[in-house]
Parts: structure tokens; sequence; C-alpha cells
């Protein structure tokens, strides 16, 4: 499954991938960092991701793995690209997305904060301007 990050999100798609509950590793093969969330106290079945790169935007490529893929002549890979499970977790990481987008940057509740003043913001008063 694919999901679109946006180009102007406030903090980096690694930590907000992280505050998922994702575990970042560096894949053996490949080098490429992917991120993984377990269901269970098993390594398998986990959430896998790795963000693709297209046309200049970042996309977060979801699939799960069902157990540790076997590589005898070819690749066995044991995973799922479309299910019930996937679906809903696309759906948590696209509200995760669509929360973060409307959070002030740091920039404009520094700006608020400014305008507000120490007090009122202490005393949860409006300045009056």
């Amino acid at each position: 499954m694919i999901i679109p990050l946006p180009d102007n999100m406030p903090i980096h798609f690694v930590n907000f991938i992280r505050q998922l509950g994702y575990a970042s590793f560096m894949h053996s093969k490949t080098g490429q960092i992917n991120f993984q969330k377990r269901l269970s106290q098993d390594v398998y079945p986990r959430f896998h991701i790795y963000i693709d790169e297209r046309n200049g935007k970042k996309l977060i490529n979801l699939h799960l793995d069902q157990k540790k893929p076997t590589y005898i002549q070819g690749q066995a890979h044991m995973a799922e690209y479309d299910s019930e499970i996937l679906h809903q977790e696309k759906i948590k990481i696209e509200k995760a997305i669509a929360d973060i987008m409307k959070k002030p940057t740091r920039e404009e509740e520094k700006q608020k904060n400014h305008k507000e003043g120490f007090f009122s913001r202490l005393f949860n008063t409006k300045k009056d301007t």
C-alpha cells in the first residue's frame, strides 16, 4: 500500500514514522532504511515500511510480513500487500499525517506566544490589542 507524505511536514518523516511505533533498521542487502512494527511479541507478523521517492515525492510503502523470507533460488517473500489489517494501518497513518499537518509550526507557535505575552499565557487570558 502506498501512502504519500506531504512535502511540508513539520517534522522529519523518520521521526514521524517512529512516533507511530515503528523501529528503524538497515536492510542488509540494499542498505536502505526500513521500519517495522510488530503485531505481537514474536518477530512475525509485522508491518514493514520503506520510503520510496518518485518524482521528488516521498511515499510510504507499507506491507505486512507474515514470516521470515526464504531466499532459495529466487525470492520467497511471504507478505501481504492488500488486506483488512493493512487498510486499518493505512487509515491510522493517514490520520496521523492529517493531525500533524494541523499542528502549528515552531515558528507559528513562537509568533503566537510572542503576541500573547508571558502573563496571558500563564493565566490563560488574552492580551488587549
